[in-house]
């Protein structure tokens, strides 16, 4: 509830989609694999084992987008400075998330919205899309609403060894692992932390997150292509 006693949101959509269960999956980040789980209470602090594999780690992140404002310094970090240029696909295609309204494929005509409403950014400021809402087209009003649906609160990152963008909670810190879970259908931010009573290499999950270009199956690719290996993360 906000000050004017209308509600007004808080946190972005879920990338896992709606939770209606006669709908595919909205994204399919760990391809064909099956979930692959036990818990085990031997311990004062009840853990889940799964199996995954570590895409990459956290290396540099910006502010989170708050309230209705994209922050100033996020085209810059995708490398699109000079706004007289179309837009990279990675840039708006992140923003929304690679899909359209209620998750439905990406219209082709975002591309489009993204650059006209980005070129009205003024240099070292962000785009306050509330404003932008107020004189918008039917069109970029979609596309501004869908962009809003997704940033809010989320924070924009790249990783370390393969300089992947995507977009993580709030929360994220540096060198935290993007995980792909068996089974998971979107990555996951998974923090280290110590395990009472134990030794083992132990787990806080942080969220999910939306890596671009690894949410299709990708990931399965470029696990096989780099030679990582499936281990076991033992979750608290």
């Amino acid at each position: 509830m906000q000050k004017n006693r209308q509600f007004g949101r808080v946190n972005a959509d879920e990338l896992v989609g709606l939770g209606d269960p006669s709908r595919s999956k909205v994204y399919n980040a760990s391809g064909h694999t099956e979930p692959t789980f036990h818990f085990s209470n031997h311990s004062k602090t009840p853990t889940l084992y799964t199996e995954g594999f570590a895409l990459d780690t956290v290396h540099a992140k910006q502010q989170p987008a708050l309230m209705k404002n994209i922050p100033s310094g996020w085209t810059d970090f995708l490398g699109w400075t000079n706004t007289d240029t179309n837009p990279p696909d990675k840039l708006w295609r992140l923003l929304a998330a690679d899909r359209g309204p209620d998750c439905n494929p990406l219209p082709h005509f975002y591309h489009l919205a993204y650059a006209k409403s980005f070129q009205q950014i003024e240099p070292g400021h962000g785009l306050d899309i509330a404003k932008e809402l107020t004189t918008a087209g039917v069109a970029m009003k979609q596309f501004l609403k869908r962009v809003q649906s997704v940033v809010w609160g989320r924070r924009l990152m790249r990783t370390n060894s393969h300089r992947l963008v995507g977009l993580v909670p709030a929360e994220t810190n540096k060198r935290e692992l993007i995980v792909i879970l068996s089974g998971c259908s979107v990555p996951v931010v998974s923090r280290r932390v110590e395990a009472p009573e134990s030794n083992e290499e132990t787990f806080k999950l942080i969220g999910e997150c939306f890596i671009y270009g690894m949410m299709d199956g990708e990931a399965m690719d470029f696990k096989l292509s780099r030679g990582i290996e499936t281990q076991t993360f033992a979750i608290l």
